[in-house]
């Protein structure tokens, strides 16, 4: 069995090749267009990947990609009722097309392409397969964390037999990820890129404004709340338009922490204390969640995916501050084709 798997409708586009459960190549789009979290097609990571196992488009069994229509659509609804920006409604159609889309950016590469049969991967599976069936567990709980993938912000499974049970969801626009970023952008850096530096600045920070974000982002009945009077992430176009900067913080939240840092600016303990409150507060909530996923499992393995895994100041606190003994992390969260 070939298959190829492609990211695409997101940052970070690539490409994948598994033969009969074996990665034969994996490639970012990134390598060859030299542009850091791509959005672009990712054309040359298919072409890399297809040479890599030295095979043709007619060789494959199917073509896999992220984004799954059923869950999209089913918090998408839940997700209008909230109240959408105008800029917001025409951008959904973008994505619910991405087979479509799909289609003619493959025919451009190769006419074999229109025979191979295309399937849909739910954005949190791809990351919950992407940790669990490469680890040495042959059964675990999972914790998915990041900023959003179809219209879902964290889940928790299980994974036992080759197979992931989903246990919970945690719906757009509640994210610890999208809160992560918002403060990654109000201290001057790139949200979706620059939240390694926010980690790092924690170092040099007290947290003390540690209460306000726990106001700001609640953990409640299983779940996490967050105050959307302080962020912009349920108003924003989910598709980003070239040149234009959206910031996902709002007024409110400027009235409480102070003026944002501009690029390039001093770093001054307010943004080091404001760093390290927010990544209290994440590793706060995540140990909680994590916490529930035992009491749910009564799994000792633990197999985390997504951006926010990519933190390792928590991830090298998860044995210390939950009951969990043994943790896996996929080496690359961006790769979940």
């Amino acid at each position: 069995m070939l298959s190829l798997g492609i990211q695409y409708g997101s940052h970070d586009t690539s490409a994948s090749l598994v033969r009969d459960g074996e990665i034969i190549a994996v490639m970012e789009q990134e390598r060859f267009n030299h542009k850091k979290h791509t959005y672009d097609f990712p054309s040359d990571a298919i072409r890399y990947c297809l040479e890599e196992g030295k095979i043709g488009f007619e060789d494959l069994d199917y073509i896999a990609y992220v984004g799954n229509a059923e869950v999209t659509n089913k918090h998408k609804q839940a997700f209008i009722k909230m109240g959408l920006n105008e800029a917001f409604i025409p951008k959904m159609s973008d994505r619910d097309d991405i087979e479509k889309t799909l289609r003619q950016f493959l025919l451009k590469i190769s006419p074999a392409s229109a025979q191979v049969p295309l399937y849909s991967v739910d954005h949190h599976k791809a990351h919950a397969a992407s940790t669990f069936f490469v680890s040495p567990f042959k059964e675990a709980a999972i914790f998915t964390v990041d900023g959003m993938g179809n219209w879902v912000t964290t889940t928790m499974g299980m994974g036992r037999n080759g197979k992931i049970e989903s246990l919970l969801e945690i719906p757009h626009p509640h994210s610890l990820g999208l809160v992560y970023g918002a403060v990654t952008q109000y201290l001057g850096f790139r949200a979706d890129s620059d939240e390694s530096k926010v980690m790092g600045l924690a170092s040099y920070g007290k947290p003390r404004f540690l209460n306000d974000f726990r106001e700001i982002v609640q953990y409640r009945d299983g779940s996490i709340w967050m105050d959307l009077n302080y962020f912009t992430v349920h108003k924003m176009p989910l598709m980003k338009e070239p040149g234009v900067l959206n910031l996902w913080y709002s007024e409110a939240f400027i009235e409480r922490f102070g003026p944002p840092r501009q690029p390039e600016s001093e770093l001054t303990p307010l943004y080091m204390d404001i760093a390290q409150s927010v990544q209290a507060i994440l590793e706060e909530r995540c140990f909680e969640l994590l916490n529930d996923l035992y009491a749910k499992t009564k799994c000792d393995n633990l197999c985390l995916a997504g951006g926010v895994a990519l933190n390792s100041t928590m991830n090298g606190k998860i044995i210390d501050h939950t009951p969990f003994k043994n943790v896996f992390i996929t080496c690359r969260q961006r790769w979940r084709t």
